[in-house]
């Protein structure tokens, strides 16, 4: 059993709602167990794709699963919210990334794990330790450097998750 980060958005004016349901299919999928949830954060888009705020949050889980399975997992429940895969950083109703694996000591590729633009986004780094700390673990040095680096989250609003979703 390996503990897994999972960040979890969504754009748009259901945004919330959105990030709340995909919280509740990751409750109720095989494999997985929830530990723990960070609060959801708006922010803006980032890319240029798309001027639509997103709402992301982040959720610590115990998996049975290999990285590649938790992916296919991850994907059925996009394609269940209603993701659409299109434009690169553009808007989108669900968005769910596997973003960091604690039993990998080594990174793995297809998927990547951990995920290669992580660490460099606020909207991932605030939220994954905020689950991790809820979640009583330790977060990884890295995580927490970028933490320090990238000023916590400066420009991360809170917003209240609509657990179940729309």
């Amino acid at each position: 059993m390996s503990v897994a980060v999972i960040a979890v958005g969504a754009s748009g004016p259901l945004a919330e709602a959105r990030v709340g349901g995909a919280v509740q299919q990751l409750r109720e999928a095989r494999g997985l167990r929830v530990r723990a949830v960070s609060d959801g954060f708006a922010n803006p888009a980032v890319g240029g794709a798309t001027l639509a705020r997103f709402v992301n949050a982040c959720v610590v889980v115990e998996s049975r699963l290999g990285p590649r399975a938790h992916l296919d997992a991850l994907r059925a429940i996009e394609q269940r919210l209603g993701r659409v895969r299109g434009q690169k950083d553009g808007a989108r109703a669900i968005d769910l990334d596997l973003v960091l694996d604690l039993g990998l000591v080594a990174p793995v590729r297809d998927p990547d794990v951990p995920h290669p633009r992580a660490l460099t986004r606020d909207f991932v780094v605030l939220p994954a330790l905020q689950a991790l700390a809820r979640a009583g673990l330790p977060a990884p040095a890295a995580l927490v450097e970028a933490g320090r680096r990238l000023a916590y989250g400066a420009r991360l609003l809170p917003v209240a998750l609509e657990v179940g979703g729309p």
